[in-house]
């Protein structure tokens, strides 16, 4: 799972006809200290490699070892619909 805090490129792409990928859900969560709202989607990547610019690690995970990561709360409700997808 990976988000794009650029990917807005206007109100009318915010999550549909972007080309970028399928719109997976819709995370709505409230933290102690602010509100989160995040569209997710699930990517191919076609060329290139992933540069993280905004988390501090990344791994790949197949669809067996979906839990051994600690997910934050707000990443636990896609859990399954990502291990449905795979």
């Amino acid at each position: 799972m990976w988000s794009w805090p650029s990917f807005r490129k206007n109100p009318v792409e915010k999550a549909y006809g972007s080309g970028n990928g399928e719109l997976l859900g819709t995370v709505e969560y409230d933290y102690s200290k602010f509100h989160l709202s995040m569209d997710c989607f699930i990517c191919s990547i076609k060329s290139g490699n992933l540069v993280l610019k905004e988390h501090e690690a990344a791994k790949w995970l197949e669809k067996e070892n979906l839990d051994s990561v600690d997910w934050l709360p707000a990443d636990s409700g896609l859990i399954e619909k990502i291990r449905k997808y795979l």
